[in-house]
């Protein structure tokens, strides 16, 4: 042993020994994978899911939403869209009916007309026509 181990009380005596944070350290590894996995297997089950792929402010009462809309079945579809202002408010929205169809991915293009100069359109959501 060395005089500094001697001054510092360090031993050299490492018999194996884990630290005790380490198995904490694994328990909290392995439920947040699984808690990760969950979330990523239960948000693919989804029926339809969609995103917003741009929009275009064609004039000061019109703006063109573009959407990608994901069918898991062929169910119909029902999303609701709508324009923003500068100040953040609400100016014009419009519900976009996908009838059932084929299963996958459709490209929606929709014209939102509203009451003021629009700078943006938005998603609100999507949800199978059925549901409420």
């Amino acid at each position: 042993m060395s005089s500094l181990d001697s001054r510092y009380g360090r031993s050299s005596d490492r018999s194996g020994r884990v630290p005790g944070w380490v198995p904490v350290a694994v328990v909290l590894a392995v439920l947040g994978l699984t808690w990760l996995t969950w979330v990523a297997w239960s948000a693919s089950r989804e029926p339809v899911s969609a995103r917003l792929t741009g929009y275009e402010v064609v004039s000061s009462r019109q703006v063109d939403v573009r959407l990608e809309v994901f069918r898991r079945g062929g169910e119909a579809v029902r999303c609701e869209v709508y324009a923003q202002a500068e100040d953040h408010s609400i100016v014009g929205s419009r519900e976009v009916r996908l009838p059932a169809g084929r299963t996958g991915t459709t490209v929606v293009t929709t014209t939102v007309t509203t009451e003021r100069p629009p700078v943006n359109g938005v998603l609100r959501g999507c949800e199978l026509s059925g549901a409420r």
